[in-house]
């Protein structure tokens, strides 16, 4: 006796709309799929391995970006003396905290600089279509000599501010250098 079965709905989408059989019940109950079937699933595990390894490099960045930073948020507990390691500095739990906002010109000063944050992450999120905007006007240029005078122009300030910033870090102290530029200057 055999059964027609449907084994899973994204093997054939078509073939579930034409009526036609996917899977049959062999003599001992077993379910197989048709022989092109099973070549496709393993095609299918296969691609989506290739696909995670692909993924990795994407979940590495954001762990070390994102969540490996929250490690500082220890010290916010601590009375933290710089060039010590968190161990052998004193736990003081949340005295950090009531002293912020226990003191009147603590508290103000945190309100000034929460609003300025507020303020440059909303010019941030206002002014960042722009960019979009202008690449996306860039590239409906029908002159590429025109093209590429706009973006040299365009990119030659963040190209230059950078080789600045560079030289300036050249000329402090190594401790000052390796303090605000590349740890390896």
């Amino acid at each position: 006796m055999l059964e027609a079965l449907v084994f899973h709905p994204f093997w054939c989408l078509g073939a579930q709309r034409k009526g036609m059989v996917i899977s049959m019940k062999n003599a001992e109950g077993i379910l197989r799929a048709p022989r092109g079937l099973r070549r496709r699933h393993s095609s299918m595990h296969r691609e989506g391995g290739r696909l995670l390894l692909l993924l990795l490099p994407c979940l590495l960045i954001v762990f070390v970006f994102s969540y490996l930073p929250l490690w500082g948020w220890a010290y916010a507990f601590f009375q933290y003396k710089p060039g010590r390691p968190l161990s052998e500095c004193e736990f003081v739990g949340l005295k950090n905290f009531t002293y912020l906002f226990s003191n009147p010109v603590m508290r103000q000063r945190l309100f000034e600089v929460l609003r300025n944050t507020f303020a440059i992450h909303g010019i941030g999120y206002l002014f960042s279509p722009l960019s979009a905007i202008f690449a996306i006007f860039l590239n409906e240029m029908h002159s590429s000599k025109i093209r590429r005078v706009v973006q040299t122009v365009s990119t030659s300030s963040a190209g230059s501010s950078c080789i600045l910033w560079r030289l300036r870090c050249l000329r402090w102290t190594a401790d000052l250098s390796t303090m605000f530029c590349f740890p390896w200057a």
